[in-house]
């Protein structure tokens, strides 16, 4: 069964949003198109969403800020640890999520600084994973900026709880970046591309495992 208080917890923040907003379930449900019952069920943790896009949807419609997505991301992460109900579709029971932490340093190797304009997210593949593998962790004390990322989303992104890009880097002064990602369903292969400009110069910074893309499973 599902652990009601995690569940309650995730159903507690999208009702405080909704009317903050002052949307009733209807209209909500119109422009999540989703149904009336269903959205009704998220907002009393009677329902977890099988994916985290709808949440995201749902806080973006209610003009959530950056910090409480990264909050909604969290609640539904934990709340969906346990198999959903009611109209969501059925997962192996015994698997569950760890978030998984990339820590980036970018440097610019020019004398000017470099400017970060945007990360995006590539999903190469995601399929079952596979027994006895463990992913490990980066993180550390001193990221200056964190993001999180839903690889079952149908089309993930870095969701920051503060300011976004643009960053700047320079040679004496790295910027530095920790990716969380997670996922319920797969083992996901991924990498990041950052995009930049310098002056009239600009491109894409592939960012991977040394040439092999990221690797992020659910585990049993």
């Amino acid at each position: 069964m599902r652990d009601a208080d995690t569940a309650a917890g995730l159903g507690e923040m999208l009702r405080a949003l909704k009317e903050r907003a002052g949307l009733s379930y209807g209209a909500l449900a119109g422009r999540l198109h989703l149904s009336t019952s269903t959205v009704h069920r998220y907002c009393t943790g009677d329902s977890v969403p099988a994916e985290f896009a709808p949440v995201e949807r749902f806080g973006r419609i209610c003009r959530a800020d950056p910090e409480e997505l990264l909050e909604l991301h969290r609640r539904w992460a934990v709340a969906d640890q346990v198999p959903p109900a009611d109209d969501c579709p059925p997962r192996d029971a015994t698997r569950t999520t760890r978030p998984t932490t990339f820590r980036l340093k970018v440097r610019s190797t020019a004398e000017d600084p470099v400017t970060m304009t945007a990360m995006d997210v590539r999903v190469l593949s995601a399929e079952a994973p596979p027994a006895g593998v463990t992913y490990a962790d980066c993180q550390g004390a001193d990221a200056q900026h964190s993001f999180a990322v839903d690889l079952d989303a149908p089309e993930p992104r870095a969701v920051s709880p503060r300011r976004g890009f643009p960053y700047q880097a320079s040679a004496g002064t790295p910027l530095v970046l920790d990716v969380t990602t997670h996922t319920l369903k797969n083992e996901v292969r991924w990498y990041l591309e950052l995009r930049w400009t310098q002056g009239p110069r600009s491109g894409t910074l592939r960012i991977d495992d040394g040439g092999h893309p990221f690797r992020t499973g659910a585990v049993k």
